[in-house]
């Protein structure tokens, strides 16, 4: 049974506050260069088996709405890893390298190249078949839904025992449409007895502001997998994502505003805005990707 739990939506406002000792377990960028797969943290955790492309984001169309510089960091941002949605070798995974169980917060920047009607398509889960599932992002099909959700919407597949049957999905109340570059973040508590969730959510095409919601799941805390994580699919190549996925970051806290991609650190505002004169009301700088790259 679906469980569409969110108490608030909000807009997000800037706050200076940071999280004390966040530490980023692992970073895929899909980088700068042709070595895309790579961790940029230098933990190890690099992609293997990956059939997806790496794409330079183009001026306008699909991705050109993805920050560059990242806002948080002031990297650089000038390629995603780009999915083609077939069910026949396109998936991304990385070792399992953390406990799913303890506190963390994924964050990712994707567009959908197009809405499937007949299966939902996961954009990055540690959920495998075999009474080892633990949490999945994905976006439902544009039909009926899935377990109840709603058509297109984004949500959240969680289990506490890594059984299917126990599986608990949870709707965000948020349709994602074709062709639109979103910006997407959740943290999970599982230090609380409900096992919280932190969402926050930008649709960055459009230039809506980044907005924030806190619910629960239901459940006590997530499965510690041992399953790989999946990029674009999950349990080993199933509903496959079609589209762009970029910035994949994992967290070993639960972040505050001020810690996401998308907030940079007060510092690093003050020097982005005297370097490039640029404020947007959300608290969200960005430079504006240049129609053609040299």
């Amino acid at each position: 049974m679906k469980k569409n739990l969110i108490l608030q939506l909000t807009v997000a406002t800037l706050t200076v506050a940071s999280v004390a000792n966040a530490a980023t377990l692992a970073y895929w960028r899909f980088g700068d260069d042709t070595s895309y797969t790579y961790d940029s943290t230098g933990n190890g955790h690099n992609i293997t088996g990956i059939t997806a492309t790496q794409t330079t984001l183009p001026g306008s169309g699909d991705g050109s709405a993805f920050p560059d510089p990242i806002p948080q960091t002031g990297q650089s941002n000038a390629n995603a890893a780009d999915f083609n949605g077939t069910n026949s070798g396109d998936r991304a995974i990385a070792d399992d390298f953390f406990d799913s169980s303890s506190d963390f917060t994924v964050e990712t920047l994707f567009n959908m190249s197009a809405v499937n009607n007949s299966r939902e398509q996961y954009i990055l889960s540690q959920y495998n078949t075999s009474s080892n599932r633990s949490w999945a992002i994905g976006v439902a099909d544009g039909d009926e839904g899935i377990n109840g959700s709603d058509p297109s919407e984004l949500f959240l597949y969680l289990s506490s025992d890594g059984e299917f049957g126990t599986s608990t999905t949870v709707g965000l109340g948020l349709t994602v449409a074709a062709n639109t570059d979103y910006y997407i973040s959740v943290g999970f508590d599982n230090t609380s007895s409900t096992n919280d969730l932190s969402f926050y959510y930008q649709d960055l095409t459009n230039g809506g502001a980044l907005q924030s919601a806190t619910f629960s799941s239901g459940i006590t805390a997530l499965h510690d997998s041992t399953a790989q994580m999946e990029f674009g699919a999950f349990a080993t190549d199933n509903s496959n994502f079609g589209g762009l996925i970029d910035e994949v970051r994992i967290s070993d806290s639960v972040l505050e505003q001020s810690d996401l991609l998308m907030v940079p650190e007060p510092t690093t505002m003050a020097s982005m805005l005297m370097a490039l004169g640029l404020f947007a009301s959300s608290g969200f700088i960005r430079k504006r990707r240049a129609a053609k790259r040299g």
